[in-house]
């Protein structure tokens, strides 16, 4: 909800002027205010208002996973740990010792892999809209999709 509430307030000072929307990328996790923010955006958007969500089930670290292989099975939050914790602990253990969420190198770390994530979520998505069970999928191909399209040549 603070991430939605950052974009209305700057939107509401008119420093969006020169954008045609807004992305806000948040995560589903254990967010008591998750269903209350994307409420808030579906009715920001009937009032015209620029804003979009981008979500990923559980976390955004599953866009990460999706770099280095598809899958749909689900993670959930056990013994202490957040589901999010369950997917950093399978990057590191099957994929890459060395991820660390946040890492400031992320993005060169994966942009080889780039094009695999695209598919796969865009897959994992398609799926999770098909049999109501989103944990887990991602959004964040259809941004990244958005941002490449308006890379210069």
């Amino acid at each position: 909800m603070s991430v939605v509430q950052y974009a209305l307030q700057l939107f509401e000072e008119e420093q969006f002027d020169r954008f045609d929307k807004v992305f806000c990328v948040i995560d589903r996790d254990g967010h008591t205010k998750f269903k209350p923010a994307v409420a808030l955006v579906e009715d920001l958007q009937k009032k015209g208002t620029p804003i979009e969500l981008v979500v990923s089930w559980p976390c955004f670290e599953y866009w990460v996973l999706l770099h280095h292989k598809y899958s749909r099975s689900p993670y959930y939050p056990t013994r202490g740990r957040s589901s999010c914790d369950a997917v950093g602990s399978e990057i590191r253990r099957n994929h890459d010792r060395k991820y660390s969420k946040g890492a400031e190198d992320l993005y060169a770390m994966l942009r080889s892999k780039q094009e695999g994530a695209l598919e796969h979520a865009a897959t994992a998505l398609a799926d999770a809209e098909a049999t109501g069970e989103r944990n887990p999928s991602t959004q964040v191909h259809l941004l990244v999709t958005a941002l490449l399209a308006l890379k210069l040549p």
